[in-house]
């Protein structure tokens, strides 16, 4: 994902205060994504506070905080849960350059409390990372099933090799990824009334995108009335053609 190490480097030209080198990085994700606009804008909230009082590192704390309520404050679990990354992977790397930041900033502290904080906050993070990496996504590497191809994942290709290259499909979300290089793709039910050939649905994996399950079983249901025949079916993934 382009957004992050953008971000990334924009973060850390922040606190270089090299200010033309930030804008430059963090300007770009505004057009591929559509949260951005909070963080963007606490860039350059930043960038006008630097330049007047020289508050150092006390930006990271700033940046972070727009992107941070957005992820604690909605209902919607995509943006907090742990079981997830797809929302959180663009707050990750101003995090990691805060603590970087913060940390440096308070080892020169002339308070002691401080300095001990400092240099402690480092480790202290990396040993929960160290000791809670085995109940995230990660921990899957030590199981032996991460390096076997599960049975709905073959039945998945077995199913979508049978649509011909270049033809005009109408994909559930999780299998659209895997035909967007070789076919004309929209996600099902799309709204778009231009008309496809092919219709291919997961049914075993399923997620409220483009539009909520209720409106997905309603879209199949009108397949038949549409003139789509089912062609084929394996492990709950249907393919339909007209």
């Amino acid at each position: 994902m382009i957004t992050v190490p953008l971000f990334a480097a924009g973060m850390v030209a922040l606190v270089e205060k090299r200010w033309f080198a930030a804008a430059a990085r963090v300007l770009p994700p505004l057009l591929v994504k559509e949260d951005m606009g909070l963080t963007v804008a606490a860039y350059g909230l930043d960038m006008i506070v630097q330049r007047r009082h020289r508050l150092g590192t006390a930006l990271s704390r700033r940046v972070s905080g727009p992107s941070l309520a957005v992820r604690l404050l909605p209902p919607n679990s995509l943006y907090w849960a742990t079981h997830g990354t797809h929302y959180n992977a663009v707050l990750m790397p101003v995090i990691f350059v805060a603590l970087i930041a913060a940390a440096s900033d308070m080892i020169s502290s002339p308070r002691v409390p401080v300095r001990l904080y400092g240099t402690a906050a480092p480790w202290a993070s990396l040993l929960i990372a160290v000791v809670l990496l085995p109940s995230f996504a990660f921990g899957a590497l030590l199981q032996p099933s991460f390096y076997r191809t599960p049975a709905h994942v073959i039945a998945a290709k077995r199913v979508l090799a049978l649509i011909p290259d270049g033809a005009s499909v109408a994909s559930s979300s999780g299998l659209a990824p895997h035909l967007v290089d070789r076919a004309d793709v929209v996600v099902f039910p799309s709204a778009s009334t231009r008309p496809v050939r092919w219709v291919v649905v997961d049914m075993k994996q399923r997620a409220n995108v483009p539009r909520s399950i209720a409106v997905q079983d309603a879209a199949l249901g009108r397949l038949a009335t549409l003139g789509y025949a089912r062609v084929a079916e394996d492990d709950g993934v249907m393919l339909f053609r007209r």
